[in-house]
C-alpha cells in the first residue's frame, strides 16, 4: 500500500459529523466486560488509513487460511483500501463520501484489532488446523461443540490454549482493579484524542498551503502563458519582417540591372537629346544664312527669262524644303531623346518605391503584375503614331500604399 502524507481537509470534516467506532474484540471473545478492550472512535481520516496500513499488513491470507473465524478479514481490509483511495482521487463530493464511507464500514466488520492478544495468538497458531481454533473458541466463547469434536487433538490443544488465553485477560483486569483500568482508559482517550486534534490541524494547514500553492501556480502559470504568447507574437513578428527582407532582396537582385540599365539610358538619351538639339540648332542658323544669302544674291524675276527663273525658283524651293526637313527631323529626335531619358528616370524611380512597398509589405502578390507591367511596358518614343505609354498603375492605388 503506497504512503500517504497529507490528507484533505473535506476527509477530516466528514469524521467530524459522522462517528465510527473500530471494535477491537467481538462481544463473545472479551471474556469480561468492555473496558478491557473497548471500542476506538475514528475521528480523523489519517487514523483510519493507519489503521487499514496496519490491519492489511497483519492480517494475511497465511494467517487466516486454516481461520474460519477471520477467513473473510484480508478481502474486507484489501476493499477498504481500495474504496479509500478511490475516495482520494474523487472529484464527486457525493461518490467520494460515499466511497469513504463504505470503506470505514469494511474496517469496522473487522472485529478482531491486529494489536490485540487474541489477534497475535491467531497469526501465532496460523499454522494449526481449523479443529484448533474450534477448540480455542469453545473455552473462550462457551460455545458448544459436538462429541467427535472434542475427541480431537488439535481440538483440545486448542482449548487448553483457549483457556489460557481466558484465564490471562481475567487475571489481568483483576491486577489492574477497576479504578486503575477507567484512568488507563482515560488516558489512553486523551492522548488518541490529542493527536487526532494534532493531526488534524497538520492536515487542515496542508490543504490551506495547499491551496495557496495551486494559486501561486495558477497565477506563475497565467504569466507564463503571457510570456510564452508575447514571445511567439515577437518571434511570428520576427520571421514576418525577416521574409519581407529576403523577398525584398530577391526583388532587388532581380530588378537591381534593370534600375541600372535606366539610369544610364537616361544618360545616354539625354546626351543623343543635347546632340540632336545642337545639330537642329546648326542647321537652322545655315538655313537662316543660306536664306540670307539667296535674297542678297539671287536678282528679281525677269520675265524675259522665265525658265531660267522658274528653274531656279524650284530649286530654292527644294533646297527650303530639305533644310526644313533636317531641321524638323532633328528637333524630333531631340524631342524624343528628351521624352525618353524622362521615361528611363520614372522608370528607375518607380523601381526603388516598388522595392520600398515591398520591404513594408505594402503590395500584395495580385498587385505585383500592375507595377511590373509598368516597368517593362514599351516605351513611346514619340516618333511613331499610336504607339503606346508606359502602363502606370492608377493613381488611387498608388496613393492608397503611399498613405500605409
Amino acid at each position: 500500500m503506497p504512503t500517504i502524507n497529507k490528507f484533505p481537509k473535506w476527509m477530516n470534516e466528514y469524521f467530524k459529523h459522522n462517528t465510527f467506532e473500530i471494535i477491537q474484540t467481538p462481544d463473545n471473545y472479551r471474556v469480561i466486560e468492555k473496558e478491557i478492550f473497548p471500542n476506538i472512535p475514528i475521528k480523523s481520516a489519517r487514523q483510519l488509513y493507519e489503521h487499514i496500513k496496519r490491519e492489511e499488513a497483519f492480517w494475511t491470507n497465511d494467517v487466516v487460511k486454516n481461520n474460519h473465524i477471520v477467513t473473510r478479514y484480508p478481502n474486507q481490509i484489501k476493499t477498504a483500501r481500495t474504496q479509500f483511495e478511490n475516495a482520494l482521487d474523487s472529484d464527486d463530493e457525493v461518490a467520494r463520501q460515499t466511497l469513504l464511507e463504505n470503506a470505514t464500514k469494511s474496517v469496522c466488520s473487522c472485529t478482531i484489532n491486529s494489536t490485540t492478544e487474541l489477534a497475535k495468538i491467531f497469526m501465532k497458531y496460523s499454522t494449526e488446523k481449523e479443529q484448533f481454533f474450534q477448540g480455542f473458541e469453545r473455552a473462550v466463547t462457551g460455545k458448544p461443540s459436538n462429541s467427535n469434536q472434542s475427541q480431537q487433538r488439535q481440538y483440545q490443544e486448542g482449548f487448553i490454549v483457549g483457556l489460557f488465553y481466558a484465564k490471562a485477560i481475567s487475571d489481568l483486569y483483576v491486577s489492574m482493579g477497576g479504578e486503575a483500568m477507567t484512568e488507563f482508559r482515560n488516558a489512553a482517550d486523551g492522548a488518541t484524542d490529542k493527536i487526532n486534534e494534532i493531526m488534524g490541524r497538520v492536515d487542515s494547514d496542508y490543504e490551506d498551503h495547499n491551496q495557496k500553492h495551486i494559486e501561486l501556480l495558477e497565477m506563475k502559470k497565467e504569466k507564463y502563458d503571457c510570456l510564452v504568447k508575447e514571445f511567439t507574437d515577437f518571434a511570428s513578428s520576427c520571421r514576418e519582417e525577416k521574409e519581407n527582407l529576403e523577398k525584398t532582396y530577391r526583388e532587388h537582385l532581380k530588378l537591381s540591372k534593370p534600375a541600372e540599365y535606366w539610369s544610364g539610358m537616361e544618360n545616354k538619351y539625354i546626351e543623343s537629346g543635347r546632340m540632336w538639339l545642337a545639330g537642329a540648332i546648326v542647321v537652322t542658323v545655315l538655313a537662316i544664312a543660306m536664306l540670307i544669302w539667296i535674297i542678297l544674291r539671287v536678282e528679281p524675276f525677269n520675265l524675259a527669262q522665265w525658265a531660267e527663273g522658274i528653274r531656279t525658283t524650284a530649286l530654292i524651293t527644294m533646297l527650303i524644303t530639305i533644310v526644313m526637313f533636317i531641321i524638323r527631323f532633328t528637333s524630333k529626335m531631340a524631342t524624343s531623346s528628351f521624352h525618353l531619358a524622362r521615361d528611363a528616370k520614372e522608370r528607375e524611380q518607380l523601381t526603388y518605391f516598388y522595392l520600398a512597398l515591398i520591404k513594408d509589405s505594402a503590395v500584395q502578390e495580385s498587385e505585383r503584375h500592375l507595377v511590373i507591367s509598368s516597368l517593362f511596358s514599351r516605351a513611346d518614343t514619340g516618333l511613331l503614331k499610336g504607339e503606346s505609354s508606359p502602363e502606370m498603375p492608377s493613381s488611387s492605388i498608388v496613393v492608397e500604399k503611399m498613405k500605409m
